[in-house]
C-alpha cells in the first residue's frame, strides 16, 4: 500500500494540563524566562524549598500528675490547708473549745521540744532542760560513779543547790569556788538526810561533802547554852579514824563555824582534859572524836568530869 500524507498545519497533542499552561504562560505577554528556569530546576534538578521559620511554640504549663510531679510544693500546700482548716474549725469552736485547743497545741509543742535532740553542752543549759543523757554526759565528765536506788542529780553549782543564804555566803567566804566531784553527788544525798558512803582520793573535798549538808541543818535548830540544857549533848558527833584527821575536821568545822555561829570541840587523847572540858560546858553542836574502840576511855573520863551528855546526838558521822 503506497504512503498517505497529510498537507496542512501540524500541532502536538496536548496530553496534559500542565503541558497546556505552560504553552498558555509562553504566549503569555508578562512571560519571565527567570521563573522558568527556577520553576524547571525545582521540577527535575531536586532543588530543596526554602521552609518558613517557626513560631516560638513553647509553653509554661502544669505536667500531669500529683504532687511533686504536677509541680506542686507539699510543704506549702500543706501550711496552706492547715491554715484553711484552721480558720474553718475556728469559726466553729466555742470559747471552752478553743482553750481546750489551745492547751493541746502546747502539749504537743512541750512533747516536741523535750523530744527533739539538744545539740547543747549541759552548761550552755538551764537546770528545767537537763535530760537523763546530759546527767549522765555530767557524771562521766566528773568521773562519778552510783550505787543504790533514786540517787538525786548531782550538783552542778552552788547556786542551784538551794542552800540558805548564810551558808551560801559562807562558802563563798571559805574560797569553794565551785564544788569538787565527791561533793556534787554527796552534798545532794546529805540534804535529804539519807546515809551515804563515799569513796574519793585525799583532797578531794570528802570532809566539806558531809560538813555542809551537816551545818545546813544544825542552822535550823535552837544555839544549845549549855547553862540552859544542861541534860543535852551536841547535835552532831563526828568519828575519825585517827588523831590527826579528827583535829582536821575540827579545823575544817571552825571555819565555817566562825562564819554560822557553830562551836565544835575535838576529845582527843593527847590534849587537856580541862580544857575539852571547859568548851563542852560552855555548849557545843559538833563533837570530833574517834572511832568507838578508841575513844571509849577518854569518852568515860569526859562523861565522868560531868562535861558531855550522850543523850541528844542527832547526827553521826562515820569518816572511816
Amino acid at each position: 500500500m503506497p504512503p498517505t500524507f497529510r498537507v496542512g498545519t501540524f500541532s502536538p497533542p496536548i496530553t496534559s494540563v500542565s503541558s497546556l499552561s505552560c504553552l498558555m504562560s509562553i504566549n503569555d505577554d508578562t512571560f519571565d524566562p527567570n521563573k522558568l528556569q527556577e520553576a524547571v530546576k525545582v521540577r527535575y534538578l531536586g532543588m530543596q524549598k526554602e521552609k518558613k521559620s517557626g513560631g516560638d511554640d513553647s509553653m509554661n504549663v502544669q505536667f500531669f500528675g500529683r504532687g511533686a510531679i504536677a509541680g506542686i510544693d507539699l510543704n506549702t500546700q500543706k501550711k496552706n490547708n492547715n491554715v484553711f482548716y484552721q480558720a474553718i474549725m475556728e469559726k466553729r469552736r466555742t470559747e471552752e473549745e478553743k482553750l481546750m485547743e489551745k492547751a493541746r497545741i502546747e502539749k504537743e509543742k512541750k512533747k516536741e521540744r523535750k523530744s527533739a535532740h539538744d545539740d547543747r553542752h549541759w552548761k550552755m543549759k538551764p537546770l528545767e532542760e537537763m535530760t537523763e543523757r546530759d546527767w549522765r554526759i555530767f557524771r562521766e565528765d566528773f568521773n562519778i560513779s552510783i550505787k543504790g536506788g533514786r540517787v538525786p542529780k548531782p550538783l552542778r553549782a552552788w547556786e542551784e543547790c538551794g542552800l540558805p543564804e548564810e551558808v551560801y555566803q559562807a562558802i563563798q567566804k571559805v574560797g569553794y569556788s565551785e564544788p569538787t566531784p565527791i561533793q556534787r553527788q554527796a552534798i545532794p544525798i546529805g540534804l535529804q538526810n539519807r546515809d551515804v558512803i563515799g569513796v574519793a582520793e585525799t583532797g578531794s573535798g570528802k570532809t566539806a561533802a558531809f560538813l555542809i549538808p551537816l551545818l545546813v541543818w544544825i542552822t535550823g535548830l535552837p544555839k544549845l547554852e549549855r547553862q540552859e540544857h544542861y541534860d543535852q549533848g551536841p547535835y552532831a558527833v563526828i568519828l575519825a579514824p585517827t588523831r590527826e584527821l579528827a583535829q582536821q575536821i575540827e579545823e575544817e568545822t571552825n571555819k565555817f563555824g566562825e562564819l554560822l555561829k557553830i562551836r565544835t570541840v575535838s576529845v582527843i587523847g593527847g590534849a587537856s582534859r580541862e580544857d575539852q572540858g571547859m568548851k563542852l560546858r560552855m555548849g557545843v553542836e559538833v563533837v570530833c572524836n574517834l572511832e568507838l574502840e578508841s575513844c571509849i576511855p577518854r569518852a568515860i573520863e569526859v562523861v565522868e568530869a560531868g562535861c558531855l551528855e550522850m543523850l541528844q546526838r542527832n547526827a553521826i558521822v562515820n569518816t572511816g
